[in-house]
């Protein structure tokens, strides 16, 4: 899995987990049966990635009111390049988008993605020394979040620009 893939699964699993029918940290549903089945008679084509759009602008909204915009960054508001990059994986990659059917699913995939060692905190955690241009930061995101849903406290991790 490339830095992409691996990024993209993280945004969909926690905008799933996030969602108001799983652990209700953002008021959104569009990730789950009832919300697809809705988008799928807008949008037959591309119900799952309006879906992905709808619930990352939602997680985003929460996470930029708790850490903020500037020169900050977080999993749902990544530097353009990245962001960039993102969208051009998603276009490019043969593969659809799936969301997890279940919440023990999502987590799963969240347990798998991240590392070991993380200290649990709650509400903005800022992570040092994060280049996204590697696995082992995607995995400490996942860490992060992973702990958080476990143990039902939000947590939003974050990341400084230079």
């Amino acid at each position: 899995m490339n830095r992409y893939s691996t990024l993209f699964d993280l945004r969909l699993t926690v905008a799933y987990l996030g969602e108001r029918s799983q652990y209700n940290w953002w008021a959104s549903e569009f990730l789950g049966e009832t919300g697809l089945d809705v988008l799928h008679t807008i949008f037959p084509r591309t119900a799952a990635c309006a879906a992905l759009q709808a619930a990352c602008a939602a997680a985003r909204r929460l996470h930029d009111h708790h850490i903020g915009k500037g020169r900050v960054y977080h999993i749902f508001r990544l530097p353009t390049e990245v962001e960039a990059a993102l969208h051009q994986h998603l276009h490019d990659s043969s593969t659809p988008i799936v969301p997890p059917q279940h919440p023990d699913q999502a987590l799963q995939r969240l347990q798998a993605m991240a590392t070991d060692g993380v200290t649990p905190q709650n509400g903005p955690v800022l992570l040092q020394d994060v280049d996204l241009a590697t696995l082992q930061s995607s995995a400490r995101l996942a860490a992060h979040y992973f702990s958080a849903f476990t143990r039902q406290r939000p947590c939003y991790p974050y990341m400084v620009t230079v």
